[in-house]
């Protein structure tokens, strides 16, 4: 492989003047590399985070750390834009679908790729692959007739035949892992669906024949021509489908035929598929189109901490291609990728791509920022590294351990970097934050989003940021740290589950009061308030007139 089209290095000319590095906003993509602490971050990051933000771009951020979203709040507090932020993958933020865009290809690619773990595909991955896809072309197909029927009188009635028996009713990772659990599971969705299809059949076959002696033909036509289709496509998946399904309701059928194969199947898809069908942040069928709010000009905050390389490629990949259909819509606002320790995000599994090439047209841009090219190309191969920096236009080379064949940047102090000729040493004016304006903004965004109210955090703690420990979280506790750095776990306290917990109380109260009138035992309330004993949740004087107790 060449180098990159740049001449080898003799002399090196510095410029002592210092220069904001801001990426022209001209949609070629750039890419920083540099060792940890070369000032990628603060020099080549947050003047173009600053300028993008305050541009009003949509911005798609990767928070590895889980400290990245803090520059992002104060960056966006400053051009008051701190309520265009979403944040994704936590457990107070917003969730999403990975399967949103996905198609059946993408879907395959996917399984492949989890099953496999990059390794030459096995029987174990091509079977699991088809089940899967398989499964999921069978509900997006009655999903589509649902859908059809939005507005529709008869969507009530097939919606009933779908819950009767026992379908999903979204289309979610999460779902998709439930079916495949079990031989038993596989078998029940196989004779639900053809079950649910003849049903299809005959309620659409009944209403349009109710509507016969009421209207026109071609008004019949017209409301259920749409329907009609989805439904003939819904009965042709089925047909075409559950054929190499059925094998799981005949061996179901007879234990003896419950071959090890088939178990070996099932277990296989069910532990690989565990970690992703679990995360609620991104099986969420109602979630946020996350295409849809970087076309608004939102502001996309994802915590990756929880998501494997593979379900993050995969998520971005599949953002990026529905975002580069933007080519042919009016008046879009312009969106900037920013991905920090890009090996993390672009793997070398099949269905990862930026889609650099087209993205231009659809006035997407991408920064990327990665130690050196060895780390990069350890995660997704030479060839695939070399043609996916060809397609970024602007490079900053900053300070490495080792010199690169074109500079000598083990030479390089921070901030300095190379762009564009070899013969130059530019310095960039980095960016550094304040501590206390980062816990201005943390705090402020807790306040606007009503974290505090949502987390049932004590009033006595407001004056803290919420920080996610996913392992605290496990254990229902967070997280806060005060403006000096201090940092208390707190318990969470469900609001709910406490209200209902203090009317059970009350319900016991009661009722041993009626006990004890019973048997003629003079009942008299205790000294202690039943405050303290309902977490106050209850008002005393409803708990005073439950109990019968008379205020003087």
């Amino acid at each position: 492989m060449g180098k990159m089209g740049f001449l080898q290095n003799t002399t090196s000319e510095k410029i002592e003047e210092k220069q904001t590095l801001i990426v022209p906003d001209d949609f070629t993509h750039s890419y920083a590399v540099g060792k940890t602490g070369c000032g990628k971050t603060s020099s080549y990051i947050y003047p173009n985070l600053d300028d993008r933000i305050k541009n009003g771009n949509g911005l798609l951020l990767f928070d590895h750390k889980g400290k990245e979203h803090q520059a992002v709040k104060y960056f966006a507090k400053k051009y008051n834009r701190l309520d265009d932020i979403i944040e994704i993958g936590l457990p107070w933020g917003s969730s999403c679908n990975i399967l949103k865009y996905f198609n059946t290809k993408e879907l395959s690619l996917f399984i492949e790729e989890i099953m496999s773990l990059g390794e030459q595909n096995d029987y174990w991955t091509t079977s699991a692959t088809n089940i899967v896809v398989s499964i999921y072309n069978v509900i997006k197909a009655y999903l589509d007739v649902l859908q059809a029927t939005d507005n529709h009188n008869i969507q009530d009635t097939l919606s009933s035949a779908v819950k009767r028996h026992r379908l999903p009713t979204r289309l979610t990772f999460s779902d998709l892992a439930d079916i495949v659990s079990s031989h038993k599971k596989l078998a029940q969705f196989v004779v639900s669906v053809k079950r649910v299809n003849d049903r299809f059949n005959a309620i659409i076959e009944g209403y349009i024949q109710d509507l016969v002696m009421q209207v026109e033909a071609s008004e019949i036509k017209d409301m259920y021509l749409d329907v009609v289709t989805k439904n003939i496509h819904f009965t042709n998946v089925v047909k075409a489908e559950t054929k190499s399904l059925r094998i799981f309701v005949d061996s179901n059928n007879d234990s003896s035929g419950k071959s090890s194969t088939l178990q070996t199947i099932i277990l296989s898809m069910s532990s690989t598929f565990s970690a992703i069908a679990t995360n609620e942040n991104i099986n969420d069928y109602n979630g946020l189109d996350l295409a849809a709010e970087l076309n608004s000009g939102k502001i996309l905050i994802i915590n990756s901490q929880e998501l494997s390389n593979i379900v993050l490629g995969t998520l971005t990949s599949t953002i990026l291609q529905e975002l580069s259909k933007r080519v042919q819509q009016p008046n879009i606002r312009p969106i900037s990728v920013f991905i920090d320790e890009a090996q993390r995000v672009i793997s070398n599994n099949k269905s990862m791509d930026l889609h650099t090439d087209v993205l231009r047209e659809s006035k997407v841009e991408i920064f990327l920022a990665f130690q050196n090219h060895s780390l990069m190309i350890n995660a997704i191969g030479k060839d695939k590294f070399y043609a996916l920096i060809q397609n970024l236009s602007s490079s900053y080379i900053f300070a490495n351990s080792i010199d690169f064949n074109e500079y000598e940047t083990s030479k390089l102090d921070t901030f300095e970097y190379y762009h564009k000729d070899t013969t130059t040493v530019n310095t960039a004016e980095p960016i550094f934050l304040d501590p206390d304006e980062l816990f201005d903004a943390s705090l402020q965004y807790c306040t606007n989003k009503k974290l505090y109210d949502q987390l049932n955090i004590e009033m006595k703690h407001r004056d803290k940021v919420i920080q996610f420990n996913p392992y605290l979280y496990q254990h229902n506790s967070v997280e806060l740290k005060s403006r000096d750095g201090e940092i208390i776990v707190v318990k969470l306290r469900d609001a709910s589950m406490e209200q209902e917990a203090a009317f059970v109380i009350q319900d016991l109260i009661g009722m041993q009061k009626i006990k004890l009138k019973r048997q003629n035992v003079h009942y008299s309330p205790p000294e202690r308030s039943l405050m303290s004993l309902l977490n106050e949740e209850i008002k005393k004087k409803d708990i005073d007139e439950f109990l019968g107790v008379k205020n003087e």
